[in-house]
């Protein structure tokens, strides 16, 4: 595990970082998804992160590539994970950037 801790701010995505909390899966998710026990952590700090009130039970669930303008298009999470993660709970459509 790496990360800044609960009540630091981030720079995962711009205009947004003290709105919400990244997560990254290392590695290359273009055709293969996570370990299962990688996604297995994901959900158990999702659920911490319930727990303990650093984020709503109703929070929205997005893939980094949501959270950019057309013209700084990422392919990240992975074509493989993104669509993963379109049937998990808490997922939501749509882009967060103002100017998409």
């Amino acid at each position: 595990y790496e990360g800044r801790g609960w009540d630091e701010i981030g720079s995962h995505t711009y205009g947004f970082n003290d709105e919400g909390y990244g997560v990254c899966f290392l590695g290359n998710f273009m055709t293969g998804l996570p370990t299962p026990a990688a996604l297995a952590t994901f959900k158990q700090l999702v659920a911490c992160m319930v727990n303990r009130g650093k984020i709503s039970s109703c929070y929205q669930l997005k893939g980094h590539r949501q959270t950019k303008s057309p013209k700084k298009y990422t392919a990240c999470p992975g074509d493989k994970l993104y669509e993963d993660i379109q049937t998990w709970p808490h997922w939501t459509s749509g882009n967060i950037y103002p100017y998409a």
